[in-house]
């Protein structure tokens, strides 16, 4: 079971630094040494996503 665990957790975390790459090259999101952020260009367009929404 552990082993399974393990190979579910590592194919989260490929497909998690996948997608967190792609919003990189779009602007959305900075990479810090340890973790990431949402970039001044990520917010903004959240607050946008969020209007569109109301």
């Amino acid at each position: 079971m552990r082993s399974v665990l393990r190979g579910y957790w590592v194919f989260e975390k490929e497909w998690l630094k996948l997608n967190i790459r792609k919003l990189k090259n779009l602007g959305l999101t900075i990479s810090h040494t340890v973790g990431y952020e949402i970039s001044p260009l990520g917010e903004r367009f959240i607050q946008l996503l969020e209007a569109e929404e109301q």
